[in-house]
């Protein structure tokens, strides 16, 4: 082999590699930079030359690229409503196209240099929402470097078609629709505070979407009287590990087809923990479901919901309601303190079982449950299940077996182990 010949392999050799190299940097993409300081122009992004709108920033991106966003408020900065681009304000849509402040209608990474409490978006009106995101493999936030979503419609919109959009590390407070509404499918919403919003928390739609580590509180309508925390529609969504507190109706308003999985969840001080309305075969292990102004559990319509390994403990109405041509295998869980009689005069049903109301006996499975006392259902201290106050017309329920010591229940949530 000639010296020529091996000199011009090496250097073949050396041309793939830096090929290969300039292509694997070029996929990474580049980053872009927003600033309260900054100025808008069709070539801003810079770090010496930073966009001062979010807008901005976006359309000067190109699919795969990073944004980060500096401290300070963005949206409708001298606070009249409107949105004027010429003033740094974002490049909203609003009655029209998006009908949202911010659009993200391609693949990128947006996250704030200074995390949630320093960065706000701000939408000034309830007719818009705050971020609207058509594109799929969005990221929105990360752990300590999220956003403040606030005063629009909806906080975040997810459009029809997505996928692999994740949200993370948000705070998303008083807009006036839900803090989330999402379709598409698979995406993932983690390690956010979704708070006082109107209406829902978060509105789940189409299929095999997943929340875990969020915390959902306090969600009114104008009433003070309904306010969800999550309502889900569609199937096959996965929730865990989410706190979901104070809303002045229903904790969880499960809804669509069924096949929902919920483990790890904090359903407390609700005006009912979980409402299943919808759907077949949802599947609730290790919840903690307590201290709710209803029923801990109101299992409404469906068949095949398995609850297993739950604390249902202390809610004022009954622990688990079944109504309707419903069924459900309801077993090792832990049901007591819950009916203290203003809601159930005379009763402290554990289960209240009325799931003949269609003419169709419901027989519900309730053995090696911990009901409050190791001889299993019965007068306080334990809750009542299977007897004539508790079970209604034809219905019947199985509760012996009884467990005769509490389940342990290891709960890890954002904040912690419970």
């Amino acid at each position: 082999m000639t010296l020529r010949s091996i000199t011009s392999r090496g250097l073949t050799l050396v041309t793939a590699i830096l090929i290969v190299t300039c292509a694997a940097a070029s996929a990474e993409g580049k980053t872009l930079f927003a600033a309260t300081n900054g100025l808008d122009t069709a070539t801003c992004g810079a770090a010496a030359s930073p966009c001062r709108s979010v807008s901005q920033t976006i359309e000067n991106a190109g699919p795969g690229d990073k944004i980060i966003v500096g401290p300070g408020r963005y949206g409708d900065l001298d606070g009249d409503g409107t949105f004027n681009p010429l003033l740094g304000e974002e490049k909203a849509e609003v009655g029209f196209g998006c009908y949202c402040m911010v659009k993200v209608d391609k693949p990128l990474d947006i996250e704030s240099r200074d995390g949630a409490a320093a960065t706000v978006l701000d939408g000034g009106t309830k007719n818009s929402a705050v971020v609207a995101i058509s594109g799929s493999n969005v990221l929105l936030g990360k752990k300590k470097r999220g956003f403040t979503l606030t005063h629009g419609n909806l906080g975040v919109y997810i459009s029809q078609g997505t996928s692999g959009v994740r949200v993370e590390g948000n705070l998303v407070i008083a807009n006036g629709a839900p803090g989330f509404r999402v379709y598409g499918h698979g995406n993932v919403l983690s390690n956010n505070r979704i708070v006082a919003n109107s209406i829902a928390g978060v509105e789940l739609n189409e299929q095999g979407h997943v929340l875990i580590g969020n915390q959902i509180i306090a969600h009114m309508d104008g009433t003070g009287t309904a306010g969800l925390g999550i309502v889900l529609n569609g199937s096959g969504h996965q929730l865990s590990g989410n706190i979901v507190s104070g809303n002045a109706d229903r904790g969880f308003d499960i809804g669509g087809t069924g096949g929902h999985h919920f483990s790890g969840n904090v359903a407390s001080g609700n005006g009912t923990g979980f409402d299943v309305e919808f759907g077949d075969g949802d599947v609730f292990t290790g919840n903690l479901v307590n201290g709710n102004g209803g029923s801990g559990f109101l299992i409404e319509g469906g068949t095949g919901h398995v609850l297993t390994g739950n604390a249902i403990v202390g809610n004022k109405g009954v622990g688990v309601a079944l109504a309707g041509a419903t069924s459900a295998a309801i077993t090792k869980n832990n049901i007591y303190g819950n009916a203290d009689g203003a809601a159930f005069p005379a009763t402290n049903c554990g289960i209240f079982n009325q799931s003949d109301l269609l003419s169709q006996a419901g027989t519900i499975d309730a053995t090696n449950n911990y009901w409050g006392a190791p001889t299993g259902p019965g007068a306080n201290p334990a809750d009542a299940a299977g007897n004539l106050f508790c079970d209604f017309g034809q219905s019947d329920t199985t509760t012996r077996p009884p467990a005769t010591k509490e389940f342990k229940l290891k709960l890890k949530t954002p904040t912690g182990p419970l």
